[in-house]
């Protein structure tokens, strides 16, 4: 009976985690989606105290939210507040990378945390640009198959400088493996704005070789996908088209 009602809890206590990873999964694709990512950080906070969200998988799922999150407060030039929010997510990824060495999605995400404070403070690439490539070459080789991870590796390679390690055309194709991993199971796309980013990065990187044509392709997968996102189809869809003459 005992044996019983301990598999009984574990049961309970598996189905919470999992419905509190899909609420906060499809909360914060929703708000991605339309533009406020910033609400993120009401979320992150939720998920934090949250104790139905304290696995290692929730952790990594919190940890992608802080990624997301610092990499836009850069975009917009909000670098103190981006710095605040890198050194939260920082207390919580570096013991659980010491826990977890054989963690491909930690190691990748430490790798672009780390990538973040390059960018935040460029001095601290003669001290952290080896480490940063190391976790990356650890992600790779540990979780090989994990879009996020490939997404992960080729940001690293390109926004490096070549004199660090970058490398645009592996980059390039670290997104394109992405893509196809994410395209071959529905499961990994659904509510993961990781996946509608990955479309719209590809599509810049095309658009800034001048690639027009495949650029217009990959804004079109995305427009066809999500045409409600503002950046999308404000400026990068009517951008391309512009550009091929079709406005």
């Amino acid at each position: 009976m005992k044996k019983i009602f301990t598999l009984l809890l574990l049961f309970s206590v598996c189905i919470a985690s999992t419905q509190a990873e899909s609420n906060y999964r499809e909360k914060t694709f929703d708000l991605f989606v339309s533009g406020n990512i910033l609400q993120w950080e009401g979320l992150i906070d939720q998920m934090k105290t949250d104790p139905d969200f304290q696995s290692l998988e929730n952790k990594e799922e919190l940890l992608s939210y802080y990624y997301g999150l610092v990499g836009h407060l850069i975009d917009i030039k909000e670098k103190k507040h981006a710095r605040e929010i890198l050194d939260e997510a920082l207390t919580i990824i570096t013991p659980l990378v010491q826990q977890n060495p054989q963690n491909g999605r930690l190691a990748g995400l430490m790798a672009n945390f780390q990538g973040y404070q390059i960018a935040l403070s460029p001095l601290k690439a003669t001290t952290l640009a080896r480490s940063m490539l190391r976790y990356a070459r650890n992600a790779e080789e540990m979780a090989p198959e994990d879009p996020e991870v490939n997404i992960w590796s080729a940001n690293i390679l390109f926004y490096m400088p070549d004199a660090f390690g970058g490398n645009t055309k592996q980059s390039k194709e670290y997104y394109c493996k992405a893509l196809q991993l994410y395209d071959k199971d529905e499961s990994l796309r659904t509510d993961n704005w990781m996946y509608l980013q990955l479309i719209i990065t590809l599509g810049l990187v095309e658009e800034k070789s001048e690639n027009y044509q495949k650029a217009h392709e990959y804004f079109s997968k995305a427009m066809a996908l999500y045409p409600e996102y503002p950046h999308l189809k404000n400026v990068l869809y009517p951008r391309i088209l512009n550009e091929l003459g079709e406005s």
